[in-house]
């Protein structure tokens, strides 16, 4: 796996995970991610905004 490069627009810092077995045999997983977001712009040269999707917390 490769985590970042220098000329990426977004990349990984870290992806860590906490795994806890429960006494019922259920996992409990918990994700930690840490990326890089870099300015973008657009054609006209204006600075263009980074959408969630719903993949990141909103600020």
């Amino acid at each position: 796996m490769i985590l970042g490069t220098d000329g990426a627009d977004l990349s990984y810092r870290t992806l860590d995970y906490d795994v806890t077995a429960t006494a019922d045999g259920d996992l409990k997983v918990t994700e930690h991610i840490d990326i890089k977001l870099r300015k973008r712009k657009d054609d006209d040269g204006k600075t263009k905004p980074w959408r969630s999707a719903g993949i990141f917390p909103p600020p």
